[in-house]
């Protein structure tokens, strides 16, 4: 199973666009969080674009009608089921993030052969354990 890689100061974090690789995407929805109430009105877009060559993972994620977001990430985990935390991604300001995170060759591997195994979550200080919620696909 891979680690949790994290960006901060350092880590081989960018803001440069995406690089060649290939594009993953989710639809976040208050609805989708698992084990607690989501924001019942927020909605979001993740797109991930993973390029295993340069053990990169690229994103662009967008939020909407949530309060100030706290946290964001990459999980492993079916729909349905909380899983292990793989990537962090910078919270959405303004109701927005981009950004580049090195990753393990595995985790790259792994996020391209089945994406629909992890999801992206978004976390605000009313829903510490997930305003939204998506699986990657």
């Amino acid at each position: 199973m891979a680690a949790a890689l994290t960006a901060g100061p350092g880590a081989a974090a960018a803001e440069a666009a995406p690089q060649a690789g290939r594009s993953l995407v989710a639809s976040l929805h208050g609805r989708d969080v698992v084990g607690h109430p989501g924001d019942p009105d927020g909605t979001g877009r993740a797109r991930i674009t993973v390029n295993t060559a340069q053990r990169q993972v690229c994103y662009r994620l967008d939020a909407s009608r949530i309060d100030a977001a706290t946290q964001a990430h990459v999980h492993r985990g079916r729909a349905g089921e909380n899983g292990a935390l793989v990537v962090t991604l910078k919270a959405p300001q303004r109701g927005r993030a981009t950004g580049c995170v090195g990753v393990s060759r595995e985790t790259a591997r792994d996020l391209l052969r089945q994406p629909n195994l992890f999801y992206v979550d978004v976390h605000t200080r009313q829903y510490r354990a997930g305003a939204l919620r998506g699986q990657l696909h």
